[in-house]
């Protein structure tokens, strides 16, 4: 579904709604990088109940063929984060991303 849509079934402003996807992007992204729970909530800023909802979510859709064409997108914001945020700070996390440089 697109952000609009998305936001009109949740009944939360387009603003709230595209950074919950932004956030869902990142989510998603560290699952398939092997990310423990906890680094996920550090790395997103997000709880861990937050990191568990979005991670229930990535679950019931990964598979769907609709959900597959946007892996990609999910890979490029994901990745251009992680990027955004190393140069910001340095992350103390084991995850293999690190044996990825």
């Amino acid at each position: 579904k697109e952000p609009m849509e998305v936001a009109r079934v949740i009944h939360h402003s387009l603003k709230a709604t595209e950074n919950y996807l932004e956030k869902f992007k990142r989510i998603a992204y560290l699952v398939r990088k092997g990310f423990t729970d906890c680094e996920m909530a550090r790395v997103v800023g997000i709880s861990l109940a937050a990191v568990s909802t979005f991670k229930r979510l990535y679950g019931e859709f990964k598979n769907k063929r609709l959900f597959k064409n946007r892996m990609e997108e999910i890979e490029i914001a994901g990745s251009q984060y992680m990027n955004s945020e190393g140069e910001k700070k340095s992350f103390c996390v084991s995850s293999p991303l690190k044996n990825e440089q």
